[in-house]
């Protein structure tokens, strides 16, 4: 080889390093640079879009505020701001009564759970804002004797009820007779 193709070689050779190391130091944090920026504006994007769903909603409610009224009506009946214990069991003895059930051992424990969390503001990173979430519910327990249907209709009966429950477990044992013994366990909510 001539001395001219070695110095074409070399230079070539030179020109690729520098090439190369231009795309790993230059280009390369440019590129994740724009990465992070596309994520940026596609967070942005979708928290303009929820504000989008919310003022629709503030709109629809604002053109109908009977509906509104009567949808809040219904869900404060739901998940009502106080305990107001009583009126659950009288509605729940109504519908034992409705499917020829005595309901035995009827007890309420009241149950509090309080959460805390804090989050940061999004536009401020020294600004933070402290949000408080309390859940209250109370768990009520009761026993019962009765034959399979009546047992079933209670069961579907809970379920519609006009105040909110979940039933946490329930607790089956029958007998020759065709008589079932339930034992039911569950919850109901208030305060927003």
């Amino acid at each position: 080889m001539t001395s001219a193709w070695k110095k074409i070689i070399i230079t070539a050779s030179a020109y690729t390093a520098i090439f190369i190391a231009l795309i790993i130091f230059a280009l390369n944090p440019s590129i994740n640079s724009l990465k992070q920026h596309k994520q940026k504006l596609a967070d942005s994007q979708n928290k303009l879009d929820e504000t989008y769903l919310k003022l629709n909603s503030l709109q629809k409610i604002d053109k109908h505020p009977e509906e509104f009224k009567a949808t809040s009506e219904v869900v404060n009946n739901l998940w009502p701001d106080n305990l107001d214990i009583s009126r659950f069991i009288v509605q729940t003895e109504n519908l034992a009564k409705t499917n020829n059930i005595i309901l035995e051992n009827f007890s309420v424990d009241e149950i509090k759970n309080t959460a805390k969390s804090t989050a940061k503001d999004s536009d401020s990173e020294t600004a933070k804002s402290e949000k408080k979430k309390t859940e209250t519910g109370t768990q009520f327990t009761f026993s019962m004797q009765s034959p399979y249907n009546s047992t079933l209709s209670f069961i579907k009966g809970m379920e519609t009820l006009s105040r909110f429950n979940s039933i946490s477990s329930i607790n089956l044992s029958g007998n020759d007779s065709g008589i079932i013994s339930m034992r039911l366990t569950g919850s109901i909510y208030y305060g927003k």
